[in-house]
């Protein structure tokens, strides 16, 4: 099936196309390397062939699923200390992971603040791995793009929750400069992003949640995040393109603020111990597009014939009046089920047409 972004563009305005499209806020590399037989090219910096090579690599996969766009954050250049490491041989190839050391910061108070070496916003990214998808991109399909991790996101990455939570009482106006230079950064990037005209729509990814309330207070984000997150959605609209947040966790006190202050026009990241994805369609599905939510542990942990009938069910409820895009809760790990992944994306296409 040609790809067509209109399908997605619409579900975005919270319309009904002719059949429920796929999102990912991103897949797996081993995913994508044993569904398509043959690693992913090298990246190497300073090298425009190499770059355009990777692109056509992600066309290749997500084309090749049935998706209508490819979806793809560019990383800023942030050096960061504060990291740990384990490793061990895990399914599909993967030797290690990392993940933010929050007993460590790499910025803990306003001086260490002014002697970062920060990057100017047009040497932050690498702006020309989305430049060079304009070249291999098929026909009605565009980029859904936006800068890897958001303004809360990187505030704790480089400060840690621990360090964080006790600046914001002792020294309130570094976590001001703080958020400030972030946003600042990561807005300056997206006015880049958004212009670019085979980007569909810009997304951010900023985990803001756990399992039970937001990681910092309402109060907090509503003063230090939401601002900047509002600039963002902003840039995406002046450019006429939907703005797309992903955000892992338990946002009720906070999605109210997101749908109407910040202004976002899709809400990605669903958990069915939080907030099943067709409980949110109930509540919110009037307000938001909704996308995703087939649980990741149920991709890991069901049968075929389980997870096929737990994507129908999502389908029934979530398709009516459109507004509604299949695909993970979270994202396409390397851990789930490969089978169960074809099996939720072949359901969506044999259950999901509208016409």
């Amino acid at each position: 099936m040609a790809p067509n972004f209109e399908r997605l563009l619409k579900v975005l305005n919270l319309e009904q196309p002719d059949r429920v499209p796929l999102y990912e806020h991103l897949v797996d590399s081993a995913i994508m390397e044993d569904i398509l037989g043959r690693p992913a090219p090298a990246l190497h910096e300073g090298s425009r062939d190499s770059k355009k090579s990777y692109m056509r690599y992600l066309v290749d996969f997500f084309q090749g699923m049935g998706f209508d766009y490819v979806p793809i954050e560019v990383g800023m250049k942030l050096f960061r200390i504060n990291t740990e490491m384990s490793y061990r041989n895990e399914p599909l190839g993967r030797t290690s992971r990392s993940w933010v050391d929050n007993s460590r910061s790499t910025i803990a108070n306003l001086e260490e603040f002014e002697e970062y070496p920060w990057p100017e916003p047009e040497a932050a990214v690498d702006y020309e791995l989305l430049e060079v998808a304009r070249d291999v991109l098929p026909d009605n399909m565009k980029l859904v793009a936006g800068v890897g991790g958001g303004v809360q996101e990187h505030v704790l990455w480089l400060v840690g929750l621990r360090q964080l939570s006790i600046e914001l009482h002792r020294e309130p106006a570094f976590v001001k400069r703080l958020f400030d230079k972030i946003g600042s950064l990561i807005s300056s990037i997206d006015k880049v992003i958004a212009a670019m005209d085979h980007v569909g729509a810009l997304k951010s990814g900023d985990d803001m949640g756990y399992k039970t309330a937001t990681l910092l207070s309402p109060k907090v984000l509503r003063e230090h995040a939401f601002p900047w997150q509002k600039r963002i959605a902003d840039i995406a609209h002046m450019n006429g393109k939907p703005f797309i947040l992903h955000s892992c966790g338990n946002l009720h006190e906070i999605i109210d603020d997101l749908i109407d202050i910040v202004g976002i026009n899709a809400w990605h990241s669903f958990q069915d111990v939080i907030l099943p994805v067709s409980e949110a369609k109930k509540k919110y599905g009037g307000r938001v597009a909704l996308l995703g939510g087939v649980d990741v542990d149920v991709l890991t942990r069901a049968s075929v014939s389980e997870t096929i009938e737990y994507t129908w069910t999502i389908l029934k409820n979530c398709m009516p009046g459109g507004g509604y895009a299949l695909g993970t809760g979270n994202s396409v790990t390397n851990y789930i089920r490969i089978e169960n992944y074809k099996a939720m994306i072949d359901t969506g296409k044999k259950y999901g047409k509208y016409s």
